[in-house]
């Protein structure tokens, strides 16, 4: 992986912006009995030409997968690539390019905001209900803000 300049951060932020979404994935873990809710921090960026998401792939680290679109109606028979940091490493891309968003800088802060919350010291220790609602909030906030606005 090469050295990363800012115009590296720069042209993130205008995929994120154009072709990107941020959001936090409430699941269920199907392991444990508990019921509770799992959260995760995605990123994701989606285009029918593969070539800036090699791009992100070879800056950023990480993989990038394509999918087929072949049920009745999909819009875009081409498929997409997809390329998806998670989490801390999403965090981080989002805090160095955060003074380039324009569209979706409130989801960027959001998103660091709750990172924040994601410690990997936590892993395995049981949550306060506390942290569970405060996690169960910023997803909340984050659905809203990507909603989509009408003109």
């Amino acid at each position: 992986m090469r050295k990363l300049k800012e115009t590296d951060y720069a042209y993130f932020a205008g995929l994120i912006d154009a072709d990107g979404s941020i959001h936090i994935d409430r699941f269920k873990d199907k392991r444990k009995k508990h019921g509770l809710y799992t959260y995760a921090l995605r990123v994701k960026i989606g285009q029918s030409d593969i070539e800036a998401i090699k791009w992100l792939s070879e800056t950023f680290g990480g993989t990038y997968r394509y999918y087929q679109y072949d049920r009745p109606g999909a819009y875009n028979k081409k498929g997409l690539y997809y390329w998806c940091p998670n989490n801390q490493k999403a965090a981080f891309l989002l805090e160095k390019s955060l003074p380039y968003l324009q569209i979706k800088k409130e989801q960027a802060k959001l998103a660091i905001k709750f990172a924040k919350m994601l410690t990997k010291s936590a892993i395995g220790i049981k949550l306060t209900v506390q942290q569970r609602e405060l996690r169960e909030t910023c997803a909340v906030k984050m659905r809203f803000l990507n909603q989509r606005k009408v003109a």
